[in-house]
């Protein structure tokens, strides 16, 4: 008996150790992707003025960097159980979420040119059902780009439409600082601010509905960063 007693608190250390390591490992695409769009505290931090909703086009600059995205695309549920895009959803019961674009995490999909260095993710997200009880009813139809990137960058340009980030959060992995930018921000001022965030999400559904049917998963899209 005394042996067995022994193991528990060997056990419970074993297991407060993994759940440690766990909880300090970089959060998936899809798990910022979600905190972002709920625009959970602690994890937004505004670090400069949003950026304009939508631009035609990016400013000039000598040192815009260009390439390709090869297009990914997935449905994923509960942000663990994942199907290949366009299959037939096993559960709708808590949410069902579409990423397309590129991520180097998981859910791994997509890719870029070899010249587009420094970049871990860079899709656009839509979520159906985002919480139990929505704040507002938009909240449960909500859509943004999220891009993570170590580059100091203003905006992105897919196929000749420019897209205005705003510099949402960071982190740093393995000595290197990445920066998470999204196209749809909240400064965190007010309630009203809070319900307006998910109003312009809602209202950038139609970006990512454009994007989505344009291109086919397995596309080749060009594309242009602007520092």
């Amino acid at each position: 008996m005394q042996r067995k007693l022994s193991l528990i608190p060997t056990a419970c250390l074993a297991l407060s150790l993994s759940y440690t390591a766990q909880a300090t490992e970089t959060p998936s695409l899809e798990e910022r992707q979600i905190s972002y769009m709920r625009a959970e505290s602690g994890l937004l931090t505004k670090k400069q003025s949003p950026a304009r909703l939508f631009g035609s086009k990016s400013s000039a600059s000598n040192n815009a960097i260009s390439g390709t995205l090869t297009v990914g695309k997935v449905i994923t549920y509960d942000i663990i159980n994942h199907t290949n895009y366009n299959e037939e959803p096993a559960n709708l019961s808590t949410f069902n979420m579409v990423l397309a674009g590129y991520s180097l995490t998981a859910p791994a999909v997509g890719s870029l040119s070899a010249n587009l260095t420094g970049i871990k993710s860079l899709a656009f997200a839509r979520v159906v059902k985002l919480f139990s009880t929505p704040p507002i009813p938009e909240a449960d139809l909500a859509c943004n780009f999220l891009m993570t990137t170590s580059g100091d960058i203003q905006g992105l340009s897919i196929d000749g439409t420019y897209l205005p980030l705003t510099k949402v959060g960071s982190w740093t992995e393995s000595g290197t600082t990445y920066y998470d930018y999204a196209a749809v921000s909240w400064d965190g001022d007010s309630t009203s601010g809070f319900h307006q965030y998910f109003l312009d999400q809602n209202a950038f559904c139609t970006t990512f509905e454009s994007f989505n049917s344009t291109y086919p998963n397995g596309s080749t899209v060009p594309i242009t960063l602007t520092p």
